[in-house]
């Protein structure tokens, strides 16, 4: 419900997954408002968890997303992608990459519009939508898209997670790319985004060393 100030706002994260042979566009619902990394990393629980069930042998992921510093491109959320991506969800290797500011709407944006315009036709056909729960029911039977629902429950774990000493990541708004190995303790990252191999030093990467075991709340 877009419009008045006591009517109950909806935060949705949406993407596509591309897989060999299959392509997902999903969305996730919750009535957090939140967007900081921990509720970025709740919201992909559900897609990742569902992504290595159907696939056990995926060991490789790739993110694609924007750049906003305050969600994606941001110490904690690689500390969070260092932390729970091996340990949590059994991958070996995972990049991030970031486009470049302005460089327009992509294929996620699409999935959000679609959501949007969706539920806008449920409630001009006369369906009441009050809340988060009513929207992710009302959706779920009416389109394409792979529906979840993030409750603040699953925020909070997240935010367990996070060590009390963040680690800071030098000249982070350049960077356009954040590597993870299982076999190592450290991230890297550099200016432009290579995929030619899991280890290449194409564009100088530099490293971090997260010491994830140590920096984790007792």
């Amino acid at each position: 419900m877009h419009f008045g100030a006591s009517r109950a706002q909806v935060s949705l994260h949406t993407g596509i997954c591309y897989m060999k042979g299959q392509t997902q566009s999903f969305c996730s619902i919750s009535p957090n408002l939140r967007h900081d990394p921990s509720a970025i990393w709740a919201h992909m629980k559900p897609v990742l968890e569902e992504a290595k069930t159907e696939n056990p042998t995926l060991d490789v992921i790739h993110f694609i997303s924007d750049s906003l510093c305050t969600q994606y491109r941001s110490s904690k959320n690689f500390f969070l992608m260092k932390t729970l991506i091996h340990s949590r969800y059994g991958f070996k290797y995972a990049s991030w990459n970031f486009t470049e500011a302005g460089h327009g709407k992509g294929a996620a944006d699409g999935v959000g519009g679609l959501i949007k315009r969706t539920a806008d036709k449920l409630v001009t056909h006369g369906l009441d939508i009050r809340d988060a729960s009513a929207l992710f029911s009302a959706l779920k039977e009416k389109t394409a898209v792979k529906l979840y629902y993030v409750t603040d429950t699953m925020i909070d774990e997240v935010d367990k997670i996070l060590p009390r000493r963040e680690v800071k990541v030098a000249g982070v708004m350049k960077v356009h790319q954040v590597r993870s190995h299982q076999q190592q303790s450290f991230i890297d990252h550099r200016i432009l985004s290579c995929f030619c191999s899991f280890s290449c030093q194409c564009f100088e990467p530099k490293t971090v060393d997260l010491n994830v075991s140590s920096l984790q709340p007792g």
